[in-house]
């Protein structure tokens, strides 16, 4: 007896995953979908394999993580070149990401201030496929530091087919619900430093579509 109810709550474990992530899938479109796949499967093949080839994907996801945490291993440009161009295909970037269009040194133009700030203009795609923009301003102090990161990170797309899939996929999974409400909340990515210590310390299903969706859009391609 106890043998059936173990399969059956692993059958409605299964069928509940399967569930969340055809979800998923149905909200952000086949396209999005099959493009995003391309981008999980050049991470796994071109770096997780080649960087791990004794390890099998999950733990390779979980010693890519521990490294990362480490500072053992750096994302540079070079070794995500590919993926950032599968970003590209069908503006898939602009789904996920808030993308910076341009940055410059100005009069403000959100308050009446005359004092010079940096400007920061942001573009994505809402949930229609429409582009929209967004501007965000902060003082000049470290004027340097401050461009250098906001060029160097992307931040998340609220308004987008990508976000408002992970909220329906969060309303069936308890793993999935406390990233989306942080993201909801905050307006920005963890970090990424953070996310993996999290991710590590808490022994969280590396498996998991979601998962690994989150480490690539959070942390490998941000």
């Amino acid at each position: 007896m106890k043998r059936k109810l173990i399969i059956f709550s692993f059958l409605l474990l299964t069928f509940s995953l399967i569930s969340q992530e055809s979800e998923f899938r149905d909200s952000f479109g086949k396209v999005n979908s099959e493009n995003l796949d391309l981008l999980l499967l050049d991470f796994e093949t071109n770096f997780l394999k080649k960087n791990y080839p004794d390890k099998n994907i999950q733990n390779s996801y979980k010693k890519f993580l521990k490294d990362f945490f480490e500072n053992e291993i750096e994302l540079n440009s070079g070794l995500l070149q590919n993926g950032e161009k599968i970003l590209e295909k069908n503006n898939l970037k602009f789904h996920i990401y808030n993308v910076i269009d341009s940055i410059w040194v100005g009069k403000s133009v959100i308050s009446e201030s005359n004092e010079k700030v940096l400007i920061t203009k942001y573009k994505h795609l809402n949930t229609n496929g429409e582009f929209n923009y967004a501007i965000s301003e902060t003082s000049q102090n470290n004027l340097s530091l401050k461009r250098s990161i906001l060029e160097k990170y992307k931040e998340p797309n609220l308004n987008g087919i990508f976000f408002e899939s992970l909220k329906r996929a969060s309303l069936k999974s308890e793993l999935l619900k406390p990233y989306v409400e942080n993201l909801n909340i905050s307006g920005s990515f963890m970090s990424p430093l953070v996310l993996a210590g999290n991710i590590l310390n808490n022994k969280v299903d590396l498996n998991n579509y979601f998962v690994r969706i989150i480490i690539l859009t959070n942390i490998v391609h941000r």
